[in-house]
């Protein structure tokens, strides 16, 4: 059972750094969570250095590994030096300084690499959409995929050296396909296997923190049965596929998250959350709630319940920690390395003092 194609309908996010680079981040890939405190506090990302809270919603935030950094995608335009894009920008920012580091354009879909030495996201290429990859330090920026077909970012390596993106062919009956760009030697590697009737389009590829490893999912587009989506895994050295959901044949299965260990797999399929621990083979089924993210580690799920509450599972003791006392929104790479610090948007006007914009903002709750 392969998801239905998570298409493009987020927030903006962008590329071109200003001035400010980000200081060196080499530890962030570790499993030291640095961010602000160590006691349970939430803190709001998406304000300037001086504590200026946007004009506009925010939204979209995702968490280097070592919790100190955020980025996020606004449409307030007193955060950005360009007031008058008529995009929403994304931003970086450092909890620790509380420095704000402005990045330009980009549509949807952001990422940002363990270490944060870089982002990702999607953005109007020469005739569609395509995944663009901007260095933090460098001001680098890699287009991804063919110009005239398009491309759709979807993950990134710890280190950034690897980014997975769904390949978009120019004719709409050929099949799209999930590709790695080794972003150090320029090649591009065809990721997924080749199509077939039951297993047609591949896309949403989740890359390991090594970039060995790849979860993705299929999609049939011809022939008949019940067997729609898929999840599958491959490992990228030996070419070894694993499909995860096949016991589930009844029901489409929409993959979430591989974690950056490669160790576990999160999806869900109905009503229900799903993680797989690919070594084990065992499944852990979460009733009535929707997985939105793991841990690199992949020991802690974040889901969301009935209600759009956010909760975070340790899935070695089946302790439930609560995130969110209201409806908020989070995606893949919203936790930091070890589950200890927890990327959301929210509404909500009373979970930091003085939040009085009226607007949707990104904050990081620490939770342990």
């Amino acid at each position: 059972m392969s998801i239905a194609v998570r298409a493009a309908a987020g927030t903006a996010l962008a590329g071109a750094l200003m001035a400010a680079a980000l200081p060196t981040a080499a530890a962030d890939t570790g499993g030291t969570d640095t961010g602000a405190t160590h006691r349970p506090r939430t803190v709001r990302a998406s304000v300037a250095a001086d504590g200026t809270q946007g004009n506009a919603a925010s939204g979209g935030g995702v968490i280097s590994a070592n919790g100190r950094y955020v980025a996020f995608s606004s449409r307030a335009t007193n955060l950005t030096p360009d007031p008058n894009s008529p995009f929403p920008d994304t931003f970086v920012k450092d909890l620790r300084t509380g420095t704000l580091t402005f990045v330009r354009d980009g549509l949807y879909g952001l990422r940002m690499s363990a270490d944060a030495s870089c982002v990702g996201f999607n953005d109007y290429g020469g005739h569609d959409i395509q995944g663009i990859v901007h260095d933090l330090k460098t001001g680098r920026r890699d287009v991804l995929g063919q110009s005239r077909g398009g491309s759709t970012l979807t993950s990134l390596s710890a280190d950034c050296r690897y980014a997975a993106y769904t390949d978009k062919p120019h004719h709409p009956a050929d099949p799209r396909a999930v590709y790695v760009r080794d972003r150090q030697t320029g090649e591009n590697i065809k990721a997924s296997h080749d199509a077939t009737p039951e297993q047609f389009d591949m896309t949403d590829g989740s890359i390991s923190g090594d970039g060995k490893t790849i979860a993705y999912q299929t999609h049939r587009r011809l022939g008949e049965g019940p067997d729609t989506y898929d999840i599958v895994v491959k490992n990228l050295r030996t070419g070894r596929l694993q499909q995860i959901d096949g016991s589930h044949d009844a029901a489409p299965a929409s993959l979430v998250q591989l974690s950056g260990n490669a160790r576990s797999v999160a999806y869900n399929m109905g009503p229900d959350a799903y993680v797989r621990d690919l070594r084990t083979g065992r499944t852990t089924r979460l009733p009535g709630v929707q997985a939105r993210a793991l841990s690199p580690d992949g020991r802690r799920l974040l889901y969301a319940d009935a209600a759009s509450k956010l909760a975070l599972r340790d899935l070695r003791t089946g302790r439930d920690r609560a995130v969110t006392a209201g409806p908020a929104s989070a995606g893949q790479g919203s936790l930091s390395a070890h589950g200890r610090s927890v990327a959301f948007g929210s509404g909500a006007d009373d979970l930091v003092p003085g939040d009085t914009n009226g607007f949707a903002d990104v904050f990081v709750r620490r939770v342990r």
